[in-house]
C-alpha cells in the first residue's frame, strides 16, 4: 500500500513543475522522518526502502510525461 501511495504522489508531483521543487524538498524530508523513525521504532527497512524508490520512479515517471516548465 505504501509502494502505491508512493508512486502515485510522486506521479502527481512529477505533473506539476510548477511546485516540483518544493515538493521534492518535502519528500526528501519526509524521506529522512520516516529513515529516523525506522532507526527509532524497527519499521522494516525493506519496505521503507520500496516506498522511497516507488516515489522516487513516480517522480520520474510524471516528469518524463510532461516538458520542465522551471
Amino acid at each position: 500500500m505504501g509502494v502505491v501511495a508512493g508512486f502515485t504522489f510522486g506521479l502527481v508531483v512529477g505533473l506539476l513543475p510548477t511546485i516540483k521543487a518544493i515538493f521534492l524538498v518535502l519528500a526528501a524530508l519526509l524521506a529522512v522522518l520516516v529513515s529516523v523513525a525506522t532507526a527509532l521504532y524497527g519499521v522494516s527497512v525493506v519496505a521503507l526502502i520500496c516506498v522511497i524508490l516507488a516515489l522516487n520512479l513516480g517522480l520520474v515517471a510524471g516528469s518524463l510525461c510532461l516538458p520542465d516548465d522551471v
